[in-house]
């Protein structure tokens, strides 16, 4: 997850998301804010790929780690929570 004072972008093993909003998280280090999951596939793909879909991201922040969990809100579908410490490097496989 990389973070930037206009939202953030997510890169996950087969797929991407974009948070275009800041990350307001209140005084308990909580956030709930919106944005959308690119999925990606392996191999060929069209070039428009498949569509987005509209995402919920939620949790806390403490200290240098985050609680994160992602749901597709067109379809209630959860893709997952995970930690997110700063600083370290992710250990992504990519689908492509």
């Amino acid at each position: 997850m990389t973070v930037s004072s206009s939202g953030a972008e997510i890169e996950f093993d087969c797929g991407k998301a974009t948070i275009a909003t800041v990350i307001d998280a209140d005084r308990d280090g909580a956030f709930s804010v919106s944005g959308d999951f690119q999925p990606e596939r392996p191999g060929p793909t069209t070039p428009n790929g498949p569509p987005k879909r509209p995402m919920r991201v939620s949790g806390t922040v403490k200290e240098n780690d985050m609680q994160v969990s992602i749901v597709l809100t067109d379809q209630n579908e959860e893709i997952g929570t995970f930690t997110l410490t700063f600083g370290t490097v992710p250990r992504l496989t990519k689908c492509r």
